[in-house]
């Protein structure tokens, strides 16, 4: 299998290398960094390569490029990739765009959002690049077994065990409560 693809979109050639570079710097060893000016033409490209059977992790697209606004372009995403988290960025003090993306974030068109400039890149944007990608790893790729019990079937410390693992697994093992000496006093 081949490795994920994070799509950037952002029709600012130096916003986009910018955000490329920082990426590259933190993603480029495990993930494919693909980029595109145009949301047509990246929407086009997201075609093809669900064509040839890659995955995409992570789409970013900026809220306001020429042909479509980024929550467009990351709702028809969406309908490409339904397991891709779905990033917007967002520049920094642009008033017009919060009410959009409050709306966004409600209906499900995007994940989150990311403000530009980011600043330090260890601070906000791979921390959250990172919990995405995480998300997406958990959502899609196999879950090794943690655990194998080994013994006889039916043996009584067997089934012991099998049963532990599988309340603390389920979420439902709890550590008993504390019984009271004496009801509660009331206050009157």
């Amino acid at each position: 299998m081949s490795s994920p693809i994070l799509f950037v979109v952002d029709h600012d050639p130096e916003a986009l290398a910018s955000l490329v570079g920082v990426l590259e710097r933190r993603f480029g060893a495990d993930d494919r960094i693909l980029t595109e000016r145009s949301p047509l033409t990246a929407l086009g490209r997201l075609e093809q390569a669900r064509a040839r059977g890659d995955e995409v992790a992570l789409a970013i697209a900026d809220q306001w490029t020429p042909e479509l606004t980024g929550i467009e372009c990351l709702a028809r995403v969406r309908g490409l990739y339904p397991r891709a988290s779905r990033c917007l960025l967002v520049t920094w003090g642009d008033a017009a765009a919060y009410p959009l993306v409050r709306r966004a974030l409600t209906l499900g068109q995007v994940d989150t959002y990311v403000l530009k400039p980011w600043g330090r890149p260890d601070e906000r944007l791979y921390p959250l690049v990172t919990e995405l990608l995480g998300g997406w790893t958990r959502i899609t790729q196999p879950r090794a077994p943690i655990m194998r019990i080994i013994g006889e079937q039916w043996g009584v410390r067997c089934h012991e065990m099998r049963d532990l693992s599988r309340r603390w697994t389920s979420r439902t093992w709890r550590r008993p409560r504390r019984r009271r000496c004496a009801p509660p006093r009331s206050s009157c």
